[in-house]
């Protein structure tokens, strides 16, 4: 009986995973709305996996728009996941979006979120030239009252 409860349990890991593997191949084609579909599935039956959270926090924000929608599965795959850069770089990209989008105060409130999540991202990985170019990007977008500045956005493709 346990031995059928295993593979049972074994089954539906396996199938998960393809879900999974599919969802990455569309999203990969930037076949977003696709991906959204399979990856709502896949975090539905497991909500603690970090890579299906934040591919559908992509997917989300890249099929339909729905920022809110991906800020909340980044930030799972953020938690899930802390030592993840990318998860750090898409995620500090979507409040940098949503920041785009709000009002002044919480816009400032966002971009301080995005320029946390692009400097954590360089510090989980120094040699990963996507982290230290949405820092360089930050820095040379945001205004100096926000973190902005070309002096950093300079020591940052320095690095690269």
């Amino acid at each position: 009986m346990r031995a059928a409860v295993l593979l049972l349990g074994m089954a539906a890991a396996a199938a998960a995973q393809n879900r999974l593997d599919e969802a990455v191949a569309l999203f990969e084609q930037r076949q977003y709305a696709e991906s959204a579909a399979l990856l709502a599935g896949v975090v539905a039956a497991e909500p603690g996996n970090a890579c299906a959270q934040a591919y559908f926090g992509v997917a989300l924000a890249n099929a339909n728009g729905d920022l809110d929608g991906a800020i909340t599965h980044l930030e799972r795959a953020a938690t899930l996941d802390p030592g993840s850069s990318r998860y750090q770089v898409w995620l500090g990209s979507i409040y940098a979006a949503k920041a785009g989008q709000a009002g002044l105060f919480k816009a400032a409130s966002l971009a301080g979120k995005a320029k946390a999540a692009f400097e954590r991202a360089v510090a989980l990985d120094p040699a990963s030239v996507d982290a230290r170019e949405a820092l360089l990007q930050y820095y040379v977008n945001a205004p100096g009252v926000a973190g902005g500045s070309f002096a950093r956005a300079r020591e940052q493709a320095a690095a690269i």
